[in-house]
């Protein structure tokens, strides 16, 4: 038995909490008698335990999580970065209130990319929390006003776990 996850949050009511994330699908007999063991080991241990469904992840969420998720696995050279992130922040200043999709599509004819690479290369951005955004907004309606650059201790921080 494992939880998919061990939270430690800033949160002062509920400083540490353990997840599960099924499929509803899955929730079968068998499957339902493992959990009730992984929630009672959590309990011994004093931790709050949670099962979540996709039924408890609102659509917008959903939909950005299945969005981001495939560009975690595409890593950034380390020596790529800072030019990424200075070429997106530029053109992100230059182009406030435009869409994040038509700043990618613009820059891909620009700079004679293939389209979808800058959209591609923000998503991996995202997805690696080098710019974070509100989960629950729309990612097809984000614009650079909705970004925020991480800090660079958060930067370094990132880039360390990656290359381990």
């Amino acid at each position: 038995l494992s939880s998919d996850f061990l939270v430690d949050s800033s949160s002062k009511s509920l400083p540490r909490f353990a997840l599960q994330a099924k499929r509803s699908e899955n929730l079968k007999p068998r499957t339902m008698e493992k959990l009730e063991l992984e929630r009672r080991y959590w309990r011994h241990k004093e931790v709050p335990w949670f099962l979540i469904t996709e039924k408890e992840i609102p659509a917008i969420v959903f939909q950005n999580i299945k969005w981001l998720y495939p560009a975690q696995r595409d890593e950034i050279a380390v020596e790529d970065l800072p030019q990424l992130v200075d070429t997106y922040s530029y053109h992100f200043a230059a182009n406030p209130k435009t869409t994040i999709t038509n700043i990618a599509k613009k820059i891909d004819v620009a700079y004679e990319q293939p389209p979808g690479e800058s959209l591609r290369e923000i998503r991996q951005l995202l997805a690696q929390r080098i710019f974070t955004f509100d989960i629950f907004k729309v990612s097809t309606k984000l614009t650079p006003a909705d970004l925020a650059l991480a800090d660079s201790w958060g930067i370094e921080e990132d880039l360390h776990v990656q290359n381990k």
